[in-house]
């Protein structure tokens, strides 16, 4: 990764962009899941 930021030449910005914007769906994406069962977790102390 620091390679690519010392020579931006190699790596367009528009790569660079795209990396992150692949990255943040796919975080956004795996932090609903993890939240769901969290929230799972909670709602079934209560019930039992």
């Amino acid at each position: 990764a620091v390679a690519h930021l010392l020579a931006p030449e190699a790596a367009p910005c528009e790569l660079f962009a795209r990396a992150l914007s692949a990255d943040g769906p796919t975080v956004l994406r795996s932090a609903p899941p993890a939240s769901s069962d969290a929230a799972r977790g909670p709602v079934r102390e209560p019930g039992c």
